[in-house]
């Protein structure tokens, strides 16, 4: 499970950015992907369903890094990609 699940005011503060970066709303959160958990970072894959993807399941995905400061100094937060996806790239293996 996510680690913003632990904080409201965290999660709060994830979607404001979201929202506010790229019109993404918790409505559209389709899933979490943990890539790693190792304290005090938390890496995670939000991935939203997005009507204004160019991907063809129309989904789009940011790495959302969490770093807990020391001394309960609150959470860092850091955002990868695109809002929107582009098309996803694909390869093809001769045999």
């Amino acid at each position: 499970a996510s680690i913003s699940n632990n904080s409201a005011q965290l999660r709060s503060d994830i979607f404001r950015t979201i929202q506010k970066n790229c019109q993404l709303s918790e409505e559209d959160l389709k899933e979490i992907r943990i890539v790693s958990h190792n304290n005090p970072v938390f890496y995670e894959i939000w991935v939203f369903n997005d009507k204004l993807s160019k991907r063809k399941d129309k989904t789009s995905g940011l790495s959302v890094i969490m770093t807990q400061l020391a001394n309960g100094g609150g959470v860092d937060m850091n955002f990868i990609g695109r809002c929107h996806a582009e098309e996803a790239t694909t390869f093809y293996i001769d045999s």
